[in-house]
């Protein structure tokens, strides 16, 4: 397994499909990521561990574990540790375009710089997420005091969870009457009080393929 260096921290792919990618951040203490925009594709963060204070144009939001935000394109964004020992948090992107990607200012000089291209190895010791191997019919995956899995709409019961665990759509999603007209797809991050609202008046269409994350 690779991950990308980065002079905040590192990331790395947890997820890639043909509609989404998921990438596990983890940052530094009082280390930013630029202040950036994707003109093209739709982001989801959500806070693993830690606190992260995600800073717009003319808002900021600190976040805590298992709280979310859905940057949606051409709006710039920044995130922040604001947590002693780092921090942790996915970034969910659809479409898969990682060249996407537009820096208006960054404290570590590569405003004018494209995305990394150098990768580097985990030493055998250290943990990481990978989300094949919490599919469909497979045991969750526990890390940071949360729980994550991968199923269709079919693969989960609700019963009793907490509303604000969250709904990821990895593929297809929740339609309207055709299956390209999407009320909920991929890119989005929902809590499941809103899933449910939706799914009470909106059919899954037959790819939906999701992420559940849920505290352990």
């Amino acid at each position: 397994m690779e991950y990308v260096p980065k002079p905040w921290g590192r990331e790395y792919l947890c997820w890639n499909s043909e509609s989404t990618a998921i990438w596990a951040l983890e940052l530094d203490p009082q280390k930013s990521t630029s202040f950036h925009c994707h003109c093209r594709k739709n982001t989801g963060l959500i806070v693993l561990s830690g606190q992260v204070s995600v800073e717009l144009l003319s808002a900021k939001f600190d976040l805590c574990s298992l709280e979310k935000i859905n940057i949606f394109q051409r709006r710039f964004h920044k995130s922040t540790s604001v947590s002693p020992q780092g921090s942790v948090m996915l970034e969910i992107e659809s479409p898969v375009e990682k060249e996407d990607l537009v820096r208006w200012s960054d404290s570590h000089g590569r405003t004018d710089s494209r995305y990394e291209s150098e990768r580097r190895s985990f030493a055998k010791h250290e943990g990481f997420l990978d989300f094949n191997d919490c599919q469909i019919n497979k045991a969750p995956i526990r890390k940071y005091g949360l729980e994550f899995w991968i199923g269709n709409s079919n693969s989960f019961n609700f019963t009793g969870d907490d509303e604000s665990n969250l709904i990821v759509p990895l593929e297809g999603g929740l339609m309207h009457e055709r299956e390209s007209d999407l009320v909920v797809g991929p890119g989005d991050v929902l809590t499941l009080k809103v899933f449910k609202l939706l799914f009470e008046n909106f059919a899954p269409n037959k790819n939906f393929l999701s992420l559940y994350i849920k505290k352990h």
